[in-house]
């Protein structure tokens, strides 16, 4: 009897140590939907690793930074009154060359049919003469336009190039179609060059190119500025902002955005355990803060800290 009962308490025993050891299975795991666009956490505590922060419109500057290069610059000759256009590239130079030149020979041409007009009416020159006249005329004529397209193709228009005083800086810089809205022609923009990072130059949006660029979806953007004792060298680099101060913005810090595929997303807070992923549209400026476009209302609640967390989940990344 006392043996069966040391034997049965000795298996209880063993049985019990176990049970003890066995692993504990932690099922704080997320649960996701709708593809990963939504992650509900099993209690507040796991949503204490996030930081968020409710957005609300304010006034703001909605701004566009973009790369810039310097393309040409204009200065007095040494030699004479005439000014002389410096460009960054000597096919550019090549071009404006050309295009010079086929103005000279344009005006030759319009002087050459209107004397052979003259000859043909006083029969001194014949027919054929008049018809060479005339194809002179408008090979000119294609020679020149030619030569005009390929400076606009570069951010230039070759008729406001002699109209530029000395000392004045062109430079060009490219933007996606989806921000040219943010661009008027005419407005103050801001830019620092790389040689100069310390002081803020102040010119103005003149052109917007007359074509996308197939590859990259951008558009040429000329600006000019005139500079006093700044050395600016053709082929510079710099940061243009372009943009104004404007009412009922949403302001994030950029640190809030993930890219995944070219598309860009917010992790917006719904209620105590839950985050929703959010494509949004937006424009960053020159600091660290985003001006939201779509995607968004006032009053959401957006993760801040742990973004790359919430990606690898939401994305299975």
């Amino acid at each position: 009897m006392n043996k069966t009962f040391i034997c049965l308490f000795s298996l209880l025993l063993l049985f019990c140590s176990k049970e003890k050891d066995k692993p504990v299975i932690d099922h704080d795991y997320p649960v996701l939907s709708d593809n990963g666009m939504t992650i509900k956490f099993p209690n507040q505590e796991s949503m204490s690793r996030f930081t968020s922060v409710s957005i609300e419109k304010r006034t703001g500057f909605l701004s566009v930074l973009a790369t810039a290069h310097v393309i040409a610059s204009i200065s007095n000759s040494v030699r004479n009154k005439e000014k002389v256009i410096l460009f960054e590239n000597p096919e550019i130079a090549s071009l404006y060359s050309g295009y010079k030149k086929s103005q000279t020979d344009l005006i030759k041409a319009r002087k050459n049919i209107a004397r052979t007009k003259d000859m043909f009416e006083n029969r001194v020159a014949t027919r054929k003469d008049m018809f060479e006249a005339e194809a002179e005329l408008t090979d000119s004529l294609a020679v020149i336009e030619e030569n005009e397209s390929r400076l606009r193709s570069f951010g230039f228009n070759p008729n406001q190039l002699e109209s530029y005083s000395p000392g004045t800086i062109l430079i060009v810089s490219e933007l996606p179609e989806s921000q040219l809205s943010q661009v008027e022609l005419g407005e103050t923009v801001e830019i620092v060059f790389s040689a100069y990072p310390d002081k803020v130059f102040l010119g103005k949006a003149e052109s917007i190119g007359d074509s996308l660029d197939s590859t990259t979806r951008t558009a040429k953007i000329r600006v000019s500025l005139k500079v006093k004792s700044q050395k600016i060298l053709p082929g510079m680099f710099a940061n243009v902002e372009f943009g104004d101060s404007t009412d009922d913005l949403l302001i994030l810090p950029k640190t809030s955005v993930v890219s995944v595929e070219g598309k860009d997303y917010v992790f917006v807070k719904t209620d105590i355990n839950t985050i929703v992923r959010r494509e949004i549209k937006y424009l960053s400026g020159a600091g660290n803060d985003i001006s939201v476009l779509s995607g968004l209302e006032a009053g959401e609640v957006v993760i801040t800290e742990g973004v790359v967390l919430l990606k690898g989940i939401s994305f299975g990344l």
